[in-house]
């Protein structure tokens, strides 16, 4: 039994991607008889995790506000925090979740007291900046060589540095060569103990000659050139032959790209909002599984959830992202970056949808957790 600090300024009841892999993992590590502190901006209401073995400690911190002054008070009261924890009690280990990154120089002071600190980069500080273009843009030119020298010693003084893309990786790696052995991909992953108590039924009547995609939050929102990918394949192919289920708000820019390409509007059914449960439940009643997504290195949650439920994934956009390299590892994933790859997708559909078990443990919380939770107790109290 050891005891940990996990610094989380997100942490239940706020409602943020970070809160969930915070949240996920300390009741993960909890579960395992260790003693957990969590710092954690001061919450307004009821902290909904309790347990005996865990203690929390408020951090006063601005909130709302930006800018390097409210970035160096939120880092010094952050600081002071875990500083006072480590004069009076013995620590194992310290995770720090980032951003924001007004946390990072916690792994400074780990490293003073010689404990084990391992950052989590759940976001990019500087690399969205590392292109030659921005970079020199006069105007950010001073913050960002300030953001790299603050990201450089966090860097150097962390234990190990984990984040959730290989693309992420191995920029790291590209920027920091003499640390490239301290640097571990953990991915956010589907949450498997919440799922495993979902009751998934197919409860709707299907239409054999009709391939329902099931698309969970944004649409067409993040790419306009894939999203023209899709719909010209579509109706190339016969839109009268496949139907899209939005499980969320419709789009602005639905109708518009809808009407271009010549496609009835009622081909794309948008449900509304849905809580989590409801929404899973829904998805589950679609054929195929659809992201449309031109990002380079973001990946969102809901790529997990597809996962779990073990239908066929069409994932259109470049080839080269962090969603396609998951895709690509599927037995039914369908990377599609021009209107040919889309149509064979589309024409492989049609022969016949190829279902997988619903759960692949590679890519569930309690996989990603494990996974933390050794980096975490590796070589255990000491940098």
């Amino acid at each position: 039994m050891g005891k940990y600090i996990i610094v989380s300024p997100s942490f239940p009841p706020d409602k943020t991607v970070a809160t969930v892999r915070m949240s996920s993992f300390v009741q993960f590590i909890l579960s395992h008889n260790e003693e957990v502190i969590i710092v954690t901006n001061k919450k307004d209401e009821c902290m909904p995790i309790n347990h005996s073995m865990l203690t929390y400690v408020f951090v006063e911190g601005n909130t709302t506000g930006s800018g390097l002054e409210v970035f160096n008070s939120n880092s010094q009261m952050y600081l002071n925090a875990v500083a006072n924890i480590l004069k009076y009690a013995t620590i194992n280990g310290i995770l720090v979740s980032m951003g924001p990154f007004y946390t990072y120089r916690i792994a400074l002071l780990a490293k003073q007291y010689s404990v084990k600190c391992v950052m989590d980069f759940r976001d990019p500080w500087v690399f969205d900046y590392r292109d030659a273009k921005t970079f020199f843009n006069f105007r950010n030119l001073i913050g960002l060589i300030a953001k790299i020298s603050k990201e450089r010693q966090c860097v150097h003084a962390a234990s190990i540095v984990i984040t959730v893309t290989e693309g992420w990786i191995n920029t790291f790696r590209k920027f920091y060569p003499n640390e490239k052995n301290k640097f571990y991909l953990v991915e956010n992953g589907y949450d498997d103990v919440l799922l495993n108590s979902i009751e998934l039924t197919n409860e709707q009547e299907k239409n054999e000659e009709i391939i329902t995609f099931g698309v969970f939050g944004k649409l067409f929102y993040y790419t306009e050139k894939y999203s023209g990918i899709f719909l010209d394949a579509l109706s190339k192919c016969g839109a009268e032959n496949f139907f899209i289920k939005q499980i969320g708000n419709r789009e602005d820019r639905t109708d518009i790209l809808l009407e271009n390409y010549k496609i009835p509007k009622s081909k794309v059914f948008c449900t509304g909002f849905m809580n989590y449960v409801d929404g899973i439940r829904e998805l589950n009643n679609s054929d195929v599984l659809l992201i449309i997504d031109g990002r380079k290195s973001a990946i969102g949650t809901k790529i997990y959830d597809y996962i779990y439920l073990g239908k066929p994934i069409v994932y259109v956009g470049p080839r080269n992202t962090a969603i396609s390299s998951i895709v690509k590892k599927l037995d039914n994933g369908f990377v599609c970056s021009n209107i040919q790859e889309m149509e064979r997708a589309f024409s492989s559909l049609k022969n016949g949808i190829p279902q997988k078990r619903k759960g692949n443990n590679d890519y569930s919380r309690t996989k990603q957790n494990e996974r933390l939770y050794g980096l975490l107790k590796q070589g255990e109290g000491l940098k």
